[in-house]
């Protein structure tokens, strides 16, 4: 006899976590070794990343830097006290998980939207163009996924000074390098294509991804092949037949802490096309963003890690077609180097990559650590090496 409204015999308890059944059980064994698993990768993480920033952090241990060159990778991090790893504790378990998911989402969401326009493309190829209507929707959903993804990585805040151009398209970007992030942050402002390593043309869901922005595929040692494909992409800008995305360029080459530069290659500055110059400065709360001689899973779990990273895009000069030039690249170089350096106040360190690696090798050494850093082989270290490599 089914219970009516009007009953006045007391409704059955509720059922006790234990008596519920399947997965919903508590302690269910489900939730239990989702629980321990996790704990004991979060373990396993910051063992990892403590051994790394102290590593760093023993730098100041073993002297003076032997070489003046390796000031433009010397890391600031905070160091690993009992209060620092408490921090880092509390946000890998309450920050960690909540940014893994949205980012992920975030990736996973661009994707899907480029498979669906990639439908009303005949195919995705870099040497080609995409229809303007087609890169303005992919404009729209790129800076719309990256802004999801800084927001998942903790950059709350992007500061902009100077004034961003209004048309962005054929036009070259000279930027300043520190980080991975650049990337992203850059792709929020202006969705641009960039020189980038080959082996990211051939990575699962990104080369997809950076095909699309028409992005140029280079080798890091063969500097010639990276000057005349850039040289081609300027003069078919230039040409104005046809429309491409922003060209996005590091001069450095490489990256450093943020409170240097480099002198810049001429690679980019062969052809009469219109520039804009741009520096990205980074906060540190605790973990500096720049990607200096840690793992890049390392340098993900301390940005994931913090609170938050303030973003300072600074639009500095601007230059018509024509305006820069050319007929010199090196004394071009050198000129908006020093441009860049005086504007923003930071010092121009006469370095190579090929410093960088040696930097590498004194602190493994060091510390003992096997170094993993694959080490280009005599004939590249002496292209990479000379003064004219900066003319690539």
């Amino acid at each position: 006899v089914g219970r009516s409204w009007w009953t006045t015999e007391p409704p059955p308890p509720p059922k006790m976590w234990s008596e519920w059944p399947g997965p919903l059980a508590w302690p269910s064994h489900s939730v239990c070794a989702a629980a321990v698993l996790y704990l004991g990768l979060v373990a396993v993480v910051l063992r990892i990343v403590v051994k790394n920033r102290n590593l760093i952090n023993q730098r100041k241990e073993w002297g003076a830097l032997p070489s003046d060159k390796w000031a433009a990778w010397e890391r600031h991090d905070t160091p690993i006290t009992a209060v620092e790893f408490m921090h880092l504790l509390l946000c890998a378990l309450l920050l960690l998980p909540l940014r893994l998911m949205v980012g992920i989402f975030a990736f996973l969401a661009y994707w899907f939207a480029l498979t669906i326009l990639g439908l009303f493309t005949k195919g995705v190829k870099q040497s080609k163009p995409l229809s303007p209507t087609i890169l303005r929707v992919h404009r729209f959903i790129g800076r719309a996924a990256t802004r999801l993804l800084l927001l998942a990585l903790g950059v709350w805040r992007i500061r902009r000074f100077g004034q961003r151009p209004n048309n962005l398209t054929n036009l070259t970007i000279l930027c300043s390098h520190a980080s991975w992030l650049d990337i992203i942050v850059m792709m929020s402002e202006a969705m641009p294509s960039f020189v980038a390593k080959e082996a990211i043309g051939a990575a699962l869901g990104v080369g997809y991804m950076a095909k699309f922005a028409n992005c140029i595929f280079v080798l890091q040692t063969q500097a010639k092949g990276q000057s005349d494909l850039i040289k081609e992409r300027q003069v078919a800008m230039a040409a104005g037949d046809v429309i491409y995305p922003p060209l996005l360029v590091f001069p450095e080459g490489t990256t450093t802490n943020n409170r240097c530069l480099m002198p810049f290659r001429t690679g980019a500055l062969r052809t009469p096309v219109r520039t804009q110059m741009v520096y990205l400065h980074y906060s540190k709360e605790r973990f500096s963003p720049t990607w200096e001689a840690l793992p890049f899973a390392v340098s993900l779990f301390g940005i994931l890690t913090q609170w938050s990273t303030v973003v300072e895009v600074h639009y500095l000069h601007h230059y018509a077609p024509g305006a820069l030039d050319t007929t010199n690249p090196k004394r071009l170089a050198n000129h908006l180097c020093q441009l860049m350096s005086q504007t923003m106040n930071v010092d121009v360190i006469e370095t190579s990559y090929l410093d960088k690696l040696d930097y590498f090798e004194w602190i493994m050494t060091n510390s003992g650590v096997a170094n993993l850093t694959k080490r280009p082989s005599p004939e590249e270290e002496e292209l990479l090496g000379s003064p004219t490599s900066r003319d690539f």
